[in-house]
């Protein structure tokens, strides 16, 4: 890939598109994990706002989420891609990102997330925001777009598989419109540090 275009993409415009992203023998295991976690009714659903603040408003967001760790080695294989892919941002975009979390997320038909920014007014450790998406044959009337603004307007990205966005989490303001089928995406931040760090500052 061209880095070095990629991501001058994403400092002009707060969005970087990057289709056919991981290789294909990781997108099959990672997809496989995650289909295993839906089949164990393991997601839970998702909340909105900072930790302390945190809160269940199916209004606002009607997304089920599971947390990625280390401890399944499938979903540790895409946590050391993204290592990877942490050091190229900082490498291309002169960022000291230190730390990163992902989850898998699922969004059931006309389930949406209202428009918002990723970053917390109270708490800025969210710098690149992370979105993959593990749809295998989405249709246009599934509809489901992610919805990003930018100065020039909105621009809507079909969640097709595969696909990669990364974006500003403190500038770029979004939405996950209103979706026709079961959507799939790994959603994730790239952080300054951290999140238990976060006390020391």
């Amino acid at each position: 890939m061209n880095w070095e275009y990629l991501f001058d993409q994403l400092a002009e415009h707060g969005f970087v598109v990057i289709d056919d992203y991981l290789n294909e023998e990781m997108f099959v295991t990672t997809t496989g994990r995650f289909t295993v976690l839906i089949d164990k009714n393991e997601l839970a659903k998702a909340g909105v706002g900072a930790q302390k603040d945190r809160l269940v408003n199916a209004a606002i967001r009607g997304d089920y989420i599971s947390w990625l760790n280390k401890d399944n080695p499938d979903e540790a294989a895409f946590l050391d891609a993204m290592t990877e892919l942490r050091g190229l941002i900082n490498q291309y975009c002169c960022l000291n990102l230190g730390a990163q979390e992902f989850h898998f997320a699922t969004y059931p038909p006309l389930s949406f997330y209202s428009r918002h920014f990723d970053q917390f007014k109270e708490n800025s450790n969210r710098k690149i925001s992370f979105v993959l998406y593990m749809n295998e044959a989405w249709l246009p009337e599934h509809a489901g777009e992610l919805r990003v603004y930018t100065k020039a307007g909105s621009e809507d990205l079909a969640p097709i598989r595969n696909r990669l966005v990364l974006f500003r989490s403190d500038i770029l303001e979004h939405e996950v419109l209103v979706t026709h089928a079961e959507r799939k995406s790994i959603t994730g931040w790239f952080l300054h540090k951290e999140p238990e760090l976060l006390f020391l500052t």
